[in-house]
């Protein structure tokens, strides 16, 4: 597998930043809905730049799952989210 961390990482949030339409009016309200957004996202992603179910597991759910999850959280704290109140 040959990607390159730094331009997919910028491919992501340029993707997140056209996304921010659908994602500040759709917050979600729990963790398992926030990872469900999260994991749409991401394949939604993958199929409009061609990328393979390995390539998403990888990057989205693997080795670099902190990095490109951190961005998206980002994005939905610039929209007013802030977290889940722990219970």
């Amino acid at each position: 597998m040959n990607l390159n961390y730094d331009k997919l990482l910028e491919k992501w949030i340029d993707f997140l930043v056209k996304e921010d339409q659908y994602l500040g009016y759709d917050v979600p309200d729990n963790e398992d809905n926030l990872m469900d957004a999260y994991d749409g996202l991401a394949e939604d992603f993958c199929k409009q730049y061609g990328y393979s179910e390995k390539t998403e597991e990888f990057v989205f759910h693997g080795q670099w799952y902190d990095s490109f999850a951190d961005e998206y959280f980002r994005l939905l704290e610039k929209g007013g989210w802030k977290g889940f109140e722990k219970e």
